[in-house]
């Protein structure tokens, strides 16, 4: 009886998040935003984009690009709704904003797309919004929208030949890593747990630009990675990956190098990385 219970209240979860994110966005605006949703399509390529620029107050709205399938104009809005707050919180001259193409990036030419896309709502960029890399989205998609946009000013995220910085800096996943260690310093002020990485247990949804340099940073500041995952899959050793194997499996870009192929590990169920002991 437990089980069938846990089941119908998952089951319900899965129906309200469904509904959420079917939702009218314009259901959503306050007084914050969102100040515009472009939704474009290009019927060539069978590309479906989605632009939202959600508040431009302290000035362009900054907001990274992904390409996932099943993207939604809520998921995007939540996405620009945290950039506001965000940008607004660092004391940054951005407002918040967020772009996301529906595809499977796998499936598709992510160039063909990106620059579909870039033409299909350059009238907005930089003035309104300046992009950036995000999910499935690297500094090639990065160098191709600007291109197309015909403006560096377009996007942060370039490669180092357009100015930006070199992503094998590792600077986003360098500074989630910073961002646990103050959240564990603060967070142990006021709530029983521990003060520093060292023996941490940490499982990271996601192992490419972000996920592979957060984890280096974890495990070289004393913590054990327990589980990953990516596209195809999860993996889980409750002992501690062997990261110096699992990073020959980081930005994989098909099966046959994915992490299900990683050494010394368990593979799970990529949902069930959000249930291991950590």
């Amino acid at each position: 009886m437990e089980n069938v219970t846990v089941d119908l209240q998952t089951h319900k979860i899965a129906l309200l998040q469904e509904m959420l994110e079917n939702i009218n966005i314009m259901a959503l605006e306050d007084k914050w935003g969102p100040e515009k949703v472009i939704r474009v399509y290009d019927p060539g390529l069978g590309m479906e984009g989605i632009l939202c620029i959600d508040n431009t107050a302290l000035g362009p709205g900054k907001g990274g690009m992904r390409i996932r399938e099943g993207v939604t104009p809520v998921e995007v809005f939540k996405l620009a709704r945290t950039m506001t707050w965000k940008c607004a919180l660092a004391d940054l001259p951005f407002g918040g904003a967020k772009g996301g193409i529906n595809a499977n990036p796998y499936a598709i030419d992510k160039i063909k797309y990106m620059k579909s896309f870039a033409r299909s709502i350059s009238v907005f960029c930089p003035s309104q919004w300046v992009s950036a890399p995000d999910m499935n989205v690297g500094e090639n998609e990065i160098e191709a929208f600007v291109e197309e946009i015909g403006d560096l000013k377009a996007a942060t995220g370039k490669p180092e030949k357009l100015g930006g910085i070199p992503h094998e800096l590792g600077t986003t996943g360098f500074g989630v890593g910073v961002s646990i260690e103050t959240a564990l310093e603060v967070l142990s002020q006021v709530v029983p747990i521990q003060d520093s990485l060292t023996g941490l247990k940490v499982a990271i949804q996601g192992f490419g630009n972000v996920g592979s340099e957060l984890a280096k940073y974890l495990a070289n500041n004393g913590a054990k990675v327990v589980g990953l995952s990516d596209f195809w899959g999860a993996v889980h050793n409750p002992k501690g990956i062997d990261l110096s194997n699992a990073l020959k499996h980081s930005y994989a870009t098909d099966e046959a190098h994915s992490l299900r192929h990683c050494k010394g590990v368990t593979e799970i169920p990529r949902d069930d990385l959000l249930y291991v002991d950590c």
